[in-house]
């Protein structure tokens, strides 16, 4: 089934203070039915809650939601207030009886440990199906001015056991990050900035990526979009950013019966 609310949290840019960014976590809810009404509803924010240490605010983590309703989310740029800031690679849950959870604190990666957990990143994608929680590619931006790597590892979490483990299939076409994921109808699909004739979708039995060629008109090239499952077949796609940055105001649909692509009319015509 789909969670009948999202979590979302804001940042308008790399001046945005860490106490704003603590405060902009939002709850939208969406009724099941048809109906586009929906309302906010401010939580407390992660960096608000009393754990073990302090939790810094972040930036461009990856979340999904699963059948209950729960968010979980990995990883991202964490800014604590007055330091610099730092990707990390870990682990937390909401939900409404429980707030906001942390479960696996940030960790440095030794010899061997890239094997059992997923290295720090963000602008990665992930989705939820069967029970676990499918992570895929990523950006580590590493030293300051290096650049970082783009990563092609694919990783699944064991929502019972919150235990990882690292996928022997690789991201196909190489590395990947700035991309979306979403589970369609239990069909998870993955689009990034190399698929004009085709999407990447989740093979269960090989537990792999596969191209799926697609028809129709399809999305330019781009990444840091956003994409969503409209119901049960359809995979909304809008905005992002090219490659040489300009920004991108339109929208897609991708029949995942078909694997057809039809744009969308827009009444809004600014870029995001």
């Amino acid at each position: 089934g789909y969670c009948n609310c999202v979590i979302a949290m804001f940042s308008s840019g790399p001046k945005k203070s860490a106490a704003a960014l603590a405060s902009a976590f939002l709850l939208l809810w969406m009724p099941s039915s048809s109906s586009l009404a929906a309302s906010w509803e401010k939580v407390p924010a992660a960096a608000e809650i009393q754990w073990r240490g302090s939790l810094a605010p972040r930036s461009g983590p990856t979340a999904a939601a699963d059948g209950a309703g729960t968010t979980w989310l990995f990883g991202g740029y964490a800014e604590p207030a007055g330091k610099p800031r730092a990707v990390v690679n870990d682990l937390m849950r909401y939900s409404l009886a429980s707030g906001w959870e942390l479960l696996h604190e940030p960790i440095s990666l030794n010899i061997g440990d890239t094997e059992r957990v997923p290295g720090p990143r963000l602008a990665s994608a992930c989705a939820i199906i069967g029970g676990e929680l499918l992570l895929f590619g990523g950006w580590d931006p590493q030293t300051p001015g290096t650049g970082g790597i783009i990563l092609d590892d694919m990783w699944a979490l064991n929502l019972a056991s919150q235990s990882w483990s690292r996928l022997d299939a690789r991201m196909p076409c190489g590395p990947t990050s700035r991309h979306v994921c979403s589970n369609v109808g239990g069909t998870v699909v993955v689009h990034t900035f190399r698929c004009s004739h085709s999407v990447l979708v989740w093979d269960p039995t090989s537990r792999a990526l596969v191209e799926q060629p697609t028809t129709g008109i399809a999305p330019s090239s781009r990444g840091l979009h956003v994409g969503v499952a409209a119901d049960e077949k359809t995979l909304i796609i809008f905005g992002g950013a090219a490659k040489d940055g300009s920004m991108c105001s339109d929208a897609f649909a991708l029949d995942t019966t078909t694997w057809t692509w039809r744009r969308l009319a827009a009444d809004n015509d600014a870029p995001r």
